[in-house]
């Protein structure tokens, strides 16, 4: 299991960028939206959860910040603490590609 520290890196950068490094799969066609994420998108997701937390509200024990399916994309990635699992990321869109897009994020950002 990879785990990588994202300690002081906006959460909302984050999830953009894994969303939009993410592709749609399986039944997720249905729901898939081409349109990139930005921060300010990502900012309200993180207020209302992913598909998932939309449909079944109140199931996920505190996980607020888990983000299984957005939009039909696959994404599997928990923003909530300072470190952050990317094998299941990984698992669809390659080794280290989560790991990658964390780098990325904190060169881009300072972070």
């Amino acid at each position: 299991m990879a785990t990588v520290n994202i300690k002081g890196l906006d959460k909302a950068e984050l999830l953009a960028a894994f969303y939009n490094n993410a592709k749609p799969m399986g039944m997720g066609f249905l729901h898939f939206d081409p349109k990139p994420m930005t921060r300010e998108d990502a900012l309200k997701m993180m207020e209302v959860g992913d598909d998932h937390a939309r449909m079944f509200p109140g199931i996920r024990g505190g996980r607020t910040l888990y983000f299984d399916y957005v939009k039909g994309r696959c994404l599997k990635i928990d923003l909530s603490g300072d470190e952050m699992r990317t094998d299941l990321f990984d698992r669809d869109y390659g080794q280290g590609a989560g790991e990658d897009i964390i780098a990325e994020v904190r060169a881009r950002t300072g972070g």
